[in-house]
């Protein structure tokens, strides 16, 4: 989804558009249904460029898993399944139990699974939310595909996340 259809979704005003005068505004500050509220985009340097198109033009490569990274508020989220598990974590913010209300969201969070040992990197598991709770407690969860749960590299970091650290991962 584009910050454009947030936008849209939100009931706010496209970007660039222009705040109708005084003048055209109607009783009560509200504008006229005759006001003209936007002014018309310019197009953007990438829209000016012409696509390249027969054997010249190289398609856009698929991602492996076949996700789509979304831009919200001026941050990166790997696909559009991650940004609403976030939207979901914020929406426990106004819970009424303790258990369930979230106090904190930290996003792309490093756990140390295997520490550095002689001319090797440490081995470390990344968390898309770790989420404070009101009672004290913290829930560290990721989000998957059902392919994605599958992969022998995951299962093993998430087994030794419960090893090492005692965490029990939770799959949205």
């Amino acid at each position: 989804m584009t910050a454009a259809d947030y936008r849209a979704m939100l009931g706010l005003a496209p970007a660039g558009a222009v705040e109708p005068t005084q003048a055209a505004r109607g009783r009560w500050g509200v504008p006229a249904r005759t006001a003209v509220t936007a002014a018309p985009a310019a197009p953007s340097a990438c829209e000016l460029q012409q696509p390249v198109t027969g054997e010249n033009a190289t398609p856009k490569p698929k991602r492996k898993y076949g996700n789509e990274p979304v831009l919200f508020e001026g941050q990166w989220y790997d696909s559009g399944k991650e940004l609403t598990a976030l939207h979901k974590l914020r929406a426990l913010a106004n819970a009424c139990a303790p258990q369930e209300r979230v106090e904190r969201i930290e996003r792309q969070v490093r756990f140390e699974l295997i520490p550095k040992q002689e001319g090797e990197r440490p081995a470390c598991y990344v968390a898309d939310f770790v989420a404070h709770m009101a009672n004290g407690t913290r829930r560290v969860i990721d989000v998957k595909s059902v392919v994605t749960r599958k992969l022998p590299a995951y299962v093993l970091k998430r087994k030794l996340m419960l090893q090492v650290h005692g965490i029990r991962i939770e799959e949205w």
